[in-house]
């Protein structure tokens, strides 16, 4: 609570100063600095010390190891902030106001230039920014290994507790399949903050979560030797970093680094992704094409 206090703070003087225009990518090379936004995501990126915003000593992660990349590759060094989620999505009185169109604060007062945590494009958000698609990815199920034979496909969530973060899109897409699907016996939300969603789970405070292909890979791989993935569920997704409108310079640039990056199976980007998640990203971009 103090923390998100501290930040609406923030936001609010920055808005007491806000710009009247959006960085453009010869600025952020002229002054060397590339202003990065991040949120604390287990398996993205993980800001110290805990709670950090504004005084972060270290990112770490590979969001912030392809946000470093990005950087170098344009002639700046990165600052970097640490916000919740939800702030990132923040209109100029501190709300997340979905279905409507403007420009977030934090993008508006030149705050961020880029919000990079591996955002998902949906389409509300698309009202608000504008993205730079880094991979496909699909949503999967994540259980203890424990309850492994229990939770197999969709009708076994029914009535079961998802360990989730309020107002994530993956509660979003569950709400709806409680609606349809698991009418009957709908999923339970066991709500919790973002960095406890696996904690949660490997705790069997709560019986499944569902997160990005490539987050629970690298939760599971790295950190939570405890969770299994279960299944994939929904659409395929789009999922990369997300700037203002007003950005196309900076939009165009970060689009051409990517699309460079993965053609490349030896490029830097690859090699992060392998150190991370076992797989370059091309060959996890084909898996995730190739799942049914």
């Amino acid at each position: 609570m103090q923390r998100t206090m501290f930040c609406a703070s923030l936001i609010s003087s920055a808005f007491l100063s806000q710009a009247l225009y959006a960085r453009s990518l010869a600025e952020i090379q002229q002054t060397k600095e590339l202003r990065v936004c991040y949120s604390d995501t287990p398996g993205v990126i993980e800001a110290l010390p805990k709670g950090c915003s504004d005084q972060c000593t270290s990112f770490s992660g590979p969001a912030a190891d392809v946000v470093n990349l990005y950087a170098a590759s344009i002639g700046a060094k990165v600052k970097g902030l640490n916000y919740s989620w939800d702030q990132q999505f923040w209109n100029k009185d501190g709300k997340t106001a979905r279905g409507e169109t403007y420009t977030p604060q934090l993008i508006a007062a030149n705050t961020c230039d880029l919000f990079p945590s591996h955002l998902t494009k949906v389409e509300w958000r698309t009202k608000l920014l504008e993205f730079a698609i880094l991979y496909p990815s699909r949503m999967m199920v994540v259980t203890h290994k424990d309850k492994k034979n229990q939770i197999k496909a969709m009708k076994d969530l029914a009535g079961k507790k998802m360990s989730v973060l309020q107002g994530a899109a993956f509660q979003t897409w569950m709400e709806n399949e409680n609606k349809t699907t698991l009418a009957a016996n709908p999923v339970k939300f066991h709500v919790t903050p973002v960095e406890r969603v696996y904690t949660d789970i490997d705790q069997q405070l709560a019986d499944f979560g569902i997160g990005d292909m490539d987050s629970v890979l690298g939760v599971i791989r790295l950190e939570f030797k405890n969770l299994v993935a279960a299944f994939p569920v929904g659409p395929m997704d789009e999922i990369g970093w997300a700037m203002g409108k007003d950005h196309k310079d900076l939009v165009a640039s970060v689009s051409t680094f990517f699309e460079s990056m993965r053609k490349d199976e030896k490029s830097k980007l690859n090699e992060i992704w392998t150190k991370y998640y076992g797989m370059s990203l091309s060959k996890f971009s084909q898996i995730v094409t190739s799942v049914k």
